[in-house]
């Protein structure tokens, strides 16, 4: 599986344009291979848009980029909504829970392992840039951000899940 974490920075003024913008990407939900995507503005940097993509192989990505990403970027408009953005892809088990996805509220990210109850949902990978560890939990309930993470309030309209 890969996962891709985006982070947007997105002026004040840009905050809703973005957030209608990213609701256009619910085209992805016809994309071979993709698997779902969740996202939301962070808890501790409130202009910065936060969006964790699951896909099926890199392979399906890589088609994904090439083929369809551009069409569905540019019809949602959202290129003109923020400053800046920042990818990264991670290499990770496969993920089977997707039902649940769609019925949590929180997301987190850090570098670091955290113990969480059996009300979250955990993935994990690799950066394939540098190697370093990457652990994603999504949850009920916010989860308390430690040094290396970020804390994420997730827009249930910006939730995108694979048709079936």
């Amino acid at each position: 599986m890969l996962i891709k974490w985006i982070q947007c920075k997105v002026s004040s003024g840009q905050k809703q344009l973005f957030s209608k913008a990213q609701e256009e990407w619910a085209a992805l939900e016809k994309v071979k291979g993709f698997i779902g995507q969740a996202g939301g503005w962070s808890l501790t940097s409130p202009d910065e848009a936060c969006i964790v993509s699951l896909w099926q192989s890199q392979e399906s990505y890589e088609y994904f980029m090439k083929q369809e990403h551009d069409e569905i970027f540019l019809n949602s408009g959202q290129k003109s909504t923020y400053k800046r953005i920042s990818v990264s892809l991670f290499e990770g088990p496969s993920f089977t829970q997707l039902s649940s996805f769609e019925h949590l509220n929180f997301l987190f990210l850090s570098e670091e392992k955290t113990d969480l109850d059996e009300t979250t949902l955990c993935l994990n990978g690799k950066n394939k840039k540098n190697g370093r560890n990457i652990y994603i939990s999504i949850s009920e309930f916010p989860i308390n951000p430690i040094e290396k993470g970020t804390s994420v309030e997730i827009e249930k309209r910006w939730t995108v899940l694979k048709m079936h």
